[in-house]
């Protein structure tokens, strides 16, 4: 078993408590990160501050498998309702 996933998941920790405090509303899970908020516009702002501390820290972004536009069509709609949330998938 490969310990690649730990190894970058303890890297990602510090700049996504950065991210946590500053209010933005992330899900990680291993290499991809959900952005979610109330509003579309508030929603950029936290894309925008998120790709520009990855960027500058120079993780790469996978702008092919990421999905950067708004959503709200997750497996759990019944579990939390995502009809009042817009989410950024980033790779």
């Amino acid at each position: 078993m490969s310990i690649a996933p730990i190894v970058f998941t303890k890297l990602l920790k510090i700049p996504i408590s950065l991210l946590r405090s500053l209010g933005i509303h992330l899900i990680i899970y291993l290499h991809d990160i959900l952005i979610i908020n109330h509003s579309k516009e508030k929603l950029i702002d936290d894309y925008k501050r998120t790709e520009n501390l990855l960027e500058n820290l120079s993780f790469e972004i996978n702008y092919e498998k990421s999905v950067l536009e708004f959503t709200v069509n997750l497996a759990i709609n019944d579990v939390i309702d995502l009809r009042k949330l817009f989410i950024i998938k980033m790779r």
